[in-house]
């Protein structure tokens, strides 16, 4: 069981509330999410606070969270969870460059790993070709080094 927290801005780097999110199996299906560590099953979809914020516990696996607010959803894919207490941790998706989803397609917020990136700054715009392995996160146009 891993507990995963995360929270979801706008294009503008500001906390998006009452956003609703939703957990599925990577390739699809149901997940079941708790709000504890594992006894007590939350309905989805989970609402997003005030200030952008949600969490579930979830079993050990791949999922996808998707986060819809009006009309517009963004879905960060595969991510892994797997239980800190096994020394395991949080493993994102790695990318190059190149083959990185949209920024405006993925959303505000959106998080992902590059394994080409040609330098380290962080907020700076992520460009392909080097040799460095970077997290990279959307601002809802670029993917920003982060």
């Amino acid at each position: 069981m891993q507990k995963f927290t995360d929270v979801v801005l706008d294009s503008r780097g500001n906390a998006l509330e009452a956003a609703s999110v939703t957990v599925t199996l990577s390739g699809g299906g149901a997940a079941t999410i708790y709000s504890d560590n594992g006894s007590t099953i939350i309905t989805q979809p989970i609402t997003t606070g005030t200030l952008g914020e949600f969490s579930f516990y979830a079993a050990d696996g791949r999922y996808d969270i998707s986060v819809t607010r009006g009309t517009s959803t963004s879905t960060i894919t595969d991510v892994l969870l797997e239980d800190s207490a096994d020394g395991s941790l949080v493993r994102l998706k790695s990318y190059t460059v190149a083959t990185l989803p949209s920024a405006s397609t993925s959303g505000a917020g959106a998080t992902l790993f590059v394994t080409d990136a040609t330098v380290t700054t962080f907020a700076s715009t992520v460009a392909g070709g080097g040799s460095n392995k970077v997290p990279v996160y959307s601002d809802g146009t670029n993917w920003k080094i982060g």
